[in-house]
C-alpha cells in the first residue's frame, strides 16, 4: 500500500495541504475586506466630488451675477 511506503510523504502533503487551505481562507477574508473598505471610499469619494461640483456651479452662478450686476452698473 502507498500509505505504509511512503507515510512521511504523504503527512508532508497532508500538512501542506492544510496551511496552504488555512492560507487561503485567511487570504480570502482579508481580500474581502479590503474590497469592502475600497468600495466604501470609492463612495465617500463620489459623495465629496458631488459637493464640489454643487459648490462649483454655486460658485459660477453667483460670478455671473456679479458680471452682471456690473454690467448693469456700467450701463447705468
Amino acid at each position: 500500500m502507498i500509505w505504509h511506503e511512503r507515510r512521511w510523504l504523504l503527512i508532508g502533503l497532508a500538512l501542506l495541504l492544510g496551511v496552504n487551505a488555512v492560507f487561503f481562507l485567511t487570504y480570502r477574508v482579508r481580500y474581502e475586506e479590503r474590497v469592502r473598505e475600497l468600495d466604501e471610499r470609492l463612495s465617500e469619494a463620489r459623495l465629496q466630488l458631488d459637493e464640489a461640483r454643487r459648490d462649483r456651479v454655486t460658485a459660477e452662478r453667483r460670478r455671473a451675477a456679479y458680471e452682471q450686476t456690473r454690467t448693469d452698473v456700467e450701463t447705468i
